[in-house]
């Protein structure tokens, strides 16, 4: 009959055209993911070291007096370079900020500021991609001053970007793994690890906190308490001291974030 053979000729065509989608789509991954891994290796060229190669360099900035002479003395500005190959990566890459490495897991990146929406889908050499980059908040100090400092990437399903962050929803990771590192070129900051959290992606107080008042900053570390699955109990942060915030999606539920609460501590070698 005609009619079945219209449905078999469309259900052949369909089920061609899923074929074809998905081995697209499949072609599409693998070449992200090859991408990815390949830029993984040539940015770990750059990886600083937790044990410090130390430099320092002299930034003079002369002004011409009124008798002519150049007069040095005033405007002398020195900073020790703690992390040499940071300065070498920014050559060509200049908004990279600096590097995160969270031992255990498969953060182990430089990272960018630039404008948030960018690096959600391109990489730190501009190229499209879904792995998107690691990326300061557009709205933080690159210096990390403020009080709250937020650091995202995607939760990629290959393990890559943020997705190792989730080991810490489980508590034995989480009470085994207590450090991550944050490299700047002129400092090493280690942050010690307080709260593992899953929260809405519009939590103002996670998102929307930086320097405020002693009470605001007060009521974010109670927040981080109420909202963590899991918290360090002798671990007593003050309004202080200051937070870096990992954040990543949870790929389960499209409506949620995790987050990887630390404070910000000077690294000692």
């Amino acid at each position: 009959m005609n009619w079945e053979k219209t449905l078999l000729l469309t259900a052949s065509v369909l089920l061609l055209i899923i074929m074809l989608y998905s081995g697209y789509r499949l072609m599409e991954i693998n070449y992200h993911t090859a991408n990815e891994q390949e830029l993984r290796y040539e940015m770990l060229v750059y990886r600083p070291s937790l044990e410090p190669d130390i430099g320092l360099i002299v930034h003079r900035n002369p002004f011409l007096t009124e008798e002519g002479h150049h007069d040095f003395l005033p405007r002398i500005n020195q900073r020790r370079i703690v992390n040499p190959s940071l300065i070498a990566l920014q050559q060509t890459h200049e908004r990279v900020v600096g590097w995160i490495y969270v031992p255990n897991t498969r953060v182990d990146y430089p990272f960018v500021q630039y404008d948030n929406e960018f690096y959600l889908s391109h990489d730190i050499n501009h190229n499209r991609t879904p792995n998107g980059a690691i990326f300061l908040d557009e709205r933080n100090n690159d210096e990390f001053w403020q009080f709250n400092t937020l650091i995202y990437g995607h939760n990629m399903r290959n393990g890559s970007m943020f997705a190792t962050l989730r080991d810490f929803l489980g508590r034995d990771f989480f009470i085994a793994n207590r450090y991550a590192y944050i490299f700047l070129p002129y400092v090493t900051y280690q942050i010690e690890i307080f709260a593992v959290a899953v929260i809405r992606p519009n939590d103002r107080i996670i998102y929307g906190l930086f320097d405020e008042t002693e009470e605001e900053r007060q009521e974010f570390i109670d927040h981080v308490r109420s909202v963590a699955s899991h918290v360090r109990p002798y671990m007593h942060p003050n309004p202080n001291e200051r937070f870096v915030t990992l954040s990543t999606c949870r790929n389960d539920t499209a409506d949620s974030r995790i987050v990887v609460v630390g404070v910000l501590r000077p690294h000692f070698y």
